[in-house]
């Protein structure tokens, strides 16, 4: 993404000074049409010189701010999810809590800092999980 943002700059810039040479220029053409020796063209390049400078200044501010924003959108959010491959034969015993002996579900259960910890929905308390040993 770097490289496709230095080139709409450089091309920003680069419209950015022909929008203004042809501006210029077409100024120089409208004043100078007024000379007594100039001919009828110089008006209509003048103004012509002009309405592209300023089409060309247009399309690059444009260009400059479209990638500004771009560049400033925030990245797509990312999911992490944790799944637990459980060796042998595991049977689902009901959780309950050590403080008030309220029924907890799955979604009372949560990993912080890599350990399973509980949150009591009845009593608000919050404890880890310790899975004893089964001899």
């Amino acid at each position: 993404m770097k490289a496709g943002k230095t080139i709409a700059y450089i091309i920003s810039v680069l419209a950015f000074i022909l929008a203004g040479f042809a501006l210029v220029f077409g100024a120089f053409a409208v004043l100078g049409s007024n000379a007594a020796n100039s001919g009828q063209n110089w008006m209509s390049i003048g103004i012509v010189l002009m309405v592209f400078g300023f089409i060309i200044g247009v399309a690059g501010a444009s260009l400059l701010i479209f990638t500004i924003k771009k560049s400033k959108e925030a990245p797509p959010e990312q999911k992490v999810t944790l799944d637990i491959d459980l060796s042998g034969d595991i049977q689902l015993e009901k959780l309950m809590c050590e403080q008030c002996g309220g029924a907890l579900s799955s979604k009372n259960v949560a990993m912080v800092a890599g350990a399973p910890t509980v949150e009591c929905p009845y009593c608000g308390a919050s404890y880890q999980l310790v899975e004893e040993p089964k001899w």
